[in-house]
């Protein structure tokens, strides 16, 4: 039993309580990957200095279908209402809206260049100086099919073009810094530290959730209905109704680079017999993480005479619909979103014996 008429996918049912009834929503669907490399290094040693340095480049081709609710899904609140085909408006629709196409292309090209210099200064001391400059354009759909909302509060579509306003990694340089030092003449106890930054690229992994958005994929999102009548034609239930349309997006403007700082320091000493003991202390911290959330949790706004926002409790949420409409619902239509604004850190003591060689020959 189709849901859908012309979709040969059944389609999933969820009752409350039970596990879902039918295949995964999101097939048929496949995902191709090209990547082309090119890469070369080269080392230079003068004197007390061991200099490397180096390049790469990488061609990104991501090539992908998803069939989301495109066979629909049909919500109800228990059993007896799902035998009945939903007498009471207490179920729920979602359905892609017909002449949605999950076809999607996306290329983009990461380039980077690196500097390290291991300079010997005196047979106790070692310093490494190391600098990576790397970025990528902005991932682009070949055909022009992605769409952001520029602002999630006020615009009542999504914006055909570019998922983000800027591109953060213009910027991305990333300092790397070691010393290891070894303070006595026998050079048995050995004294490292090490810090550095490193970067993530905005790649295909952050934009694959909102690969498919309204205008181009329309997803209908039916609340609280009454389905007996339409039961179980998704496309007739939808049809003429006053549905709210999903959409994804990134955070448009404020689209910022994923960044870890790490950190150690280490003391190793010789025991004797083979054996050395090592206790150091690691770290690390992360910005600019990536999180998902919910973004119609709020009302629409209403502007006070003096400029300001509103945002009262007592209004419906805002919605987003695709560029044909552009109305208030009742009913809200979720509006997943993606902003890379969490953090992360780690600290932690390491000791521990171990057999090992000496850093210093």
């Amino acid at each position: 039993m189709n849901f859908v008429p012309g979709v040969e996918q059944f389609g999933l049912i969820h009752v409350d309580g039970l596990t879902d009834y039918g295949p995964n929503n999101s097939v048929p669907e496949f995902d191709k990957t090209n990547t082309f490399q090119f890469s070369d290094d080269f080392v230079l040693q003068r004197g007390p200095h061991s200099l490397k340095f180096g390049a790469q480049m990488h061609r990104y081709r991501w090539d992908s279908l998803t069939s989301t609710a495109q066979s629909a899904r049909w919500e109800f609140n228990s059993v007896e209402s799902l035998l009945q085909a939903g007498p009471t408006a207490t179920n729920n629709l979602v359905v892609a809206v017909p002449g949605s196409n999950g076809n999607t292309a996306f290329r983009q090209t990461l380039a980077g260049v690196y500097l390290q210099d291991a300079w010997r200064l005196s047979p106790q001391l070692d310093l490494n100086l190391g600098l990576r400059y790397e970025f990528a354009n902005v991932i682009n759909e070949k055909d022009g099919r992605s769409a952001a909302l520029v602002d999630i509060v006020n615009d009542s579509a999504p914006l055909v073009g570019t998922l983000m306003k800027d591109n953060p990694s213009l910027t991305n340089f990333s300092p790397r810094v070691g010393i290891v030092w070894a303070p006595w003449q026998q050079r048995d106890t050995v004294i490292s530290s090490g810090f550095g930054i490193f970067h993530d690229q905005i790649l295909y992994y952050l934009i694959e959730p909102v690969k498919n958005v309204t205008p181009f994929y329309d997803i209908a999102f039916l609340s609280n209905i009454k389905t007996q009548d339409v039961f179980p034609n998704a496309i007739d239930a939808s049809s003429g109704a006053d549905i709210a349309l999903s959409t994804k997006t990134l955070d448009y403007n404020n689209i910022q680079l994923p960044s870890v700082l790490r950190y150690h320091f280490t003391i190793q000493q010789p025991l004797g017999m083979g054996w050395n003991l090592r206790v150091g202390h690691v770290g690390t911290r992360g910005n600019h993480l990536m999180r998902g959330y919910e973004a119609n949790n709020f009302p629409a706004p209403i502007r006070l005479a003096d400029g300001s926002l509103c945002f009262p409790r007592t209004l419906p949420r805002r919605i987003w619909r695709s560029t044909r409409t552009a109305r208030r619902s009742p009913r809200p239509a979720p509006a997943p979103s993606t902003r890379l604004s969490t953090a992360s850190s780690f600290s932690a003591r390491t000791p521990s014996p171990f057999t090992t060689r000496s850093s210093f020959p």
